[in-house]
């Protein structure tokens, strides 16, 4: 009798294997590598080895099994639950006599490894649906639950007995193997557990990113589950990927969000996507509607009716507060997913972590080391959404820290903060200030590179064509509300928009500092306004009639209180920090300093008086209030 137990690693092999040693008339000879089982192929099959087993636990082919099956050899797979073979842990080292775990998986650190599963699968799928008279197919599950049954249905297979020993075989195998010496493994065996059911090991939470890693890389594994018979449909993918609400508001980009939201639709989990359609005439509600009724139960829509726009600042909040999972991404309908966005994500989210997916872009803006410059098209009917769905970021990166849209978090979280900050609606410059009190609060910041989506880029405003903009042409909407909202981040943080070059946001230090100025006149007045919490000037004449209609045109972009900010040089100062200096003295050097003030008193500032370029600083408290911005 010629006999070859084969299966993919960790899915019950060496059971079979010393299950099979207990016939009797059948001697086992044990061998595990590729090179070795085609090494004795010739022998086994052309009878100068008469009997034996062979034992291989690496995937052949698929015609290795019916090469070896077509010469009348026995052959015998053995395959299991995929999620728990891939979960399975490497136990590598023994302290008086008990195994322990290294806390590696079996099948290594790399995916690819991972591969070997997959590959052994197809091979068993083939037997299955071609069948050979020469090869029993027998499940892990099976044979551990119902071993008697399964045994019986090997031994009619093989048309031998086996002994009845077999039944405890477990704890007396030692000294029931009948395996020869050459190629005997017996002595790995000694740690060798008991038969019982163990399956469903892989909903434990300490796998769960494992499983995600292999989703993230692996797209069939819940088809595969369903065609072995393991899962009825696909909805056990919700026990590892959680549902997420995809927030997207849009205005006239009814193209660009249908592919969105199909992208979105064809990710693993059951996830809703939440449409704020903010006043579109492109036929937006209509699609929405439609698509609601008819083909998308968790599509959520929220209509501003117009005509004036709310702006993704409204919108978002307005989203985020509607979302009914407990994680939410802030999505762009000019956004494609990519492959696995959900699993690489949820992979790294925790409560305090907020993770950003990698864009790809077309060169419509400069390159960086946070995204990736490709082009998939322009316009959405360029787009080869095929070529997409198989894209992969070539990248050593696994994760950087930084942050961006797509952003994904837990819902609590982000309203911890109070999410975005009116000041800065209807849009421009809202992400960076929200980044900055992510920064702030103590939330981690993280970019998968396993995790990208697709990004047209600058659809919203900056470049949509119903607001006078096109691909690469800024509309006069987005460069009216990006004069206005540059000036209200200064306001806000003293400092321009700062981050390393992979997008974490750098917060320098806030002091309360007022400015006292000399010959101020009212273009001074609007330059230097932002950057101080009060100004001291000498406004007379002419200049006091200025100083008013500066208040008057400047105080509806701003919701902070000019007339409270801006003072007569009569009013003695109450800030921290007193900065003097004469309007017509400063130099391009000085209002560099004035720019980088806050940087500059943390690493040199102290109580008195200090002379900084053309500037005399008097230094009160040196108290950083940069954290009363956390709240919007």
């Amino acid at each position: 009798m010629r006999v070859l137990c084969s299966g993919a690693p960790r899915s019950g092999t060496s059971m079979l294997n010393l299950l099979m040693s207990y016939f009797k008339d059948l001697r086992v000879f044990m061998d595990g590598t590729p090179e070795t089982l085609w090494k004795h192929h010739d022998l086994f099959t052309t009878q100068q080895r008469p009997d034996g087993l062979l034992w291989n636990d690496f995937m052949p082919e698929k015609k290795h099994l019916t090469d070896f099956a077509d010469e009348g050899v026995k052959v015998i797979y053995i395959y299991r639950d995929g999620r728990d073979a891939l979960i399975s842990k490497r136990r590598q080292f023994t302290i008086e006599g008990k195994a322990f775990d290294n806390g590696n998986y079996w099948y290594g650190p790399e995916l690819f490894h991972v591969e070997k599963w997959f590959r052994s699968m197809e091979v068993m799928l083939d037997v299955i649906h071609f069948g050979h008279k020469n090869i029993h197919v027998i499940k892990y599950e099976d044979l551990v639950e119902n071993h008697v049954e399964e045994i019986h249905k090997i031994e009619k297979f093989l048309d031998l007995k086996i002994d009845k020993g077999y039944v405890n075989f477990h704890e007396d195998h030692k000294n029931n193997l009948n395996m020869s010496t050459e190629g005997a493994i017996g002595a790995e065996y000694a740690g060798l557990r008991p038969i019982e059911p163990n399956s469903g090991n892989w909903k434990k939470e300490k796998h769960k990113e494992r499983l995600l890693d292999i989703l993230t890389e692996y797209d069939d594994l819940e088809e595969l589950l369903v065609e072995l018979g393991y899962e009825n449909n696909k909805k056990w993918i919700n026990e590892v990927i959680e549902p997420i609400t995809f927030v997207i508001p849009s205005r006239n980009n009814l193209d660009l969000l249908k592919l969105a939201h199909k992208s979105i639709k064809d990710l693993k989990g059951d996830h809703s996507v939440l449409v704020l359609n903010d006043a579109s005439e492109d036929g937006t509600a209509e699609w929405l509607d439609y698509t609601a009724d008819n083909d998308d139960d968790n599509l959520i829509v929220h209509t501003n009716p117009g005509p004036e726009r709310v702006g993704i600042v409204g919108m978002f909040d307005k989203g985020i507060e509607m979302a009914n999972t407990e994680i939410i991404m802030a999505f762009h309908a000019d956004m494609v997913a990519g492959k696995g966005l959900d699993a690489a994500i949820l992979k790294h989210l925790k409560p305090g972590k907020v993770v950003c997916a990698t864009r790809v872009e077309p060169s419509l803006h400069p390159p960086g080391p946070e995204k990736v410059i490709e082009d998939f098209g322009l316009m959405p009917d360029e787009f080869n959404y095929n070529k997409w769905k198989k894209y992969k970021i070539e990248t050593t990166n696994t994760v950087t820290h930084g942050v961006f849209a797509p952003w994904c978090m837990f819902k609590k979280d982000f309203l911890s903060i109070g999410g975005h900050d009116e000041l800065f609606a209807p849009q421009s410059r809202e992400d960076s200030d929200l980044f900055n009190r992510f920064l702030l609060n103590g939330y981690e910041l993280l970019q998968t590179w396993e995790g990208f989506v697709y990004h047209f880029t600058s659809r919203g405003s900056r470049f949509n064509k119903y607001s006078g903009g096109d691909v690469g042409k800024d509309s006069p909407e987005w460069q009216d509300t990006n004069a206005k909202n540059v000036r209200n981040f200064i306001r806000k943080w003293k400092t321009g928009v700062q981050h390393d070059p992979y997008m974490l946001p750098i917060v320098d230090p806030i002091y309360n500092i007022g400015f006292v100025v000399e010959n101020c006149d009212i273009n001074t007045l609007s330059i230097l306004e932002p950057w101080c919490h009060d100004i001291y000037g000498d406004w007379v004449g002419h200049k006091g009639f200025g100083v008013n209609k500066y208040i008057d045109q400047e105080q509806p972009r701003t919701i902070h209180d000019l007339s409270s900010k801006i003072h007569a040089d009569a009013i003695e100062p109450k800030n921290d920090v007193i900065v003097k200096f004469d309007a017509k003295n400063i130099t391009t050097e000085d209002f560099a300093c004035l720019q980088k003030l806050g940087a500059i008193l943390e690493d040199s500032g102290q109580i008195g008086e200090m002379k900084l370029g053309n500037m005399h600083l008097t230094i009160k408290k040196l108290e950083q209030i940069q954290h009363k911005n956390i709240q919007s």
